[in-house]
């Protein structure tokens, strides 16, 4: 008998918690084995931390641990005056982009960036529809064409949203709420 395993986030939560999402900031220090970040960088942190002993952890995949502390619900988070970070790995480097665009793509940049693998390779004349401008969705616009996807067409109810997607050379625009 098979099954997934359930990790109960209330059992693990310990109050008080500072919440906040997608933290940037500039490292203060590092431990003595760490070399591969440095010191007086800023670092946008990823959230997704698995609990470092199972086996899809062991894999590098702790976004897929069921019994991750993901920061912000189960670890201090980007409303914290100062984070601990357990490895290096968690850091990204962002050298060179401008630190409030950076703070999205651990959480936002990641999901769109796997959104957009799972389509895989195009095929002639594939339309991809993205629904929603926001965070995401912009974000998946822009890695689309680096993967060779032309025919995109992004989707929100949000003609603001629309024309920044339209500036990014969408291919279509459609607002659902426009019934005319």
């Amino acid at each position: 008998m098979g099954g997934s395993v359930k990790g109960n986030l209330r059992d693990r939560l310990k109050l008080p918690l500072v919440l906040g999402h997608e933290p940037i900031g500039v490292l203060a220090a590092v431990g003595s084995e760490v070399s591969d970040v440095q010191v007086g960088q800023t670092y946008p942190v990823n959230r997704w931390i698995g609990c470092g002993k199972r086996a899809v952890c062991l894999q590098g995949q702790d976004n897929l641990c069921n019994f991750m502390a993901a920061r912000g619900l189960a670890r201090p988070d980007g409303f914290a005056t100062h984070l601990l970070v357990p490895h290096a790995r968690y850091l990204v480097d962002v050298q060179g982009i401008d630190p409030a665009q950076a703070a999205v793509l651990p959480c936002s940049g990641v999901t769109a960036y796997s959104a957009v693998g799972k389509l895989g390779a195009p095929e002639e004349g594939q339309w991809v529809a993205v629904a929603g401008c926001g965070s995401p969705g912009l974000i998946g616009i822009a890695i689309l064409p680096a993967m060779g996807h032309r025919n995109i067409i992004a989707c929100d109810i949000d003609d603001a949203k629309l024309a920044v997607a339209k500036a990014s050379g969408m291919a279509q625009a459609h607002n659902p709420g426009n019934r005319s």
